[in-house]
């Protein structure tokens, strides 16, 4: 039996064969996401750390291997103007990465 969150997760999900609703703020959305993941990257133990790189590679693969080549470098070039624009942002993601 699924637990409650889940049941509602699922209750949320769109019928199997059908695309989500296009909300519109997908780039918003996509750039809160890489916000958090590099600010867990960042503050995490050695563990996490690596687990929240996962994420930041799979983030810059668009979430799912199928994405375009064009979409990927989008995203690349989203976090490293990410990084250029936020020095402390960057000085904190350099120190966590040369730390792993």
């Amino acid at each position: 039996m699924a637990s409650p969150a889940r049941a509602q997760h699922l209750s949320e999900s769109p019928p199997l064969g059908t695309s989500p609703p296009d909300t519109g703020n997908r780039p918003e959305i996509s750039r809160t996401n890489l916000i958090r993941i590099l600010s867990e990257f960042c503050a995490s133990n050695l563990n996490a750390r690596v687990h929240y790189f996962v994420k930041l590679v799979e983030w810059t693969r668009s979430e799912s291997r199928s994405s375009s080549i064009s979409e990927r470098i989008k995203r690349l070039s989203e976090l490293l103007s990410l990084l250029e624009d936020d020095a402390e942002l960057r000085a904190q993601f350099q120190n966590a990465f040369h730390a792993m």
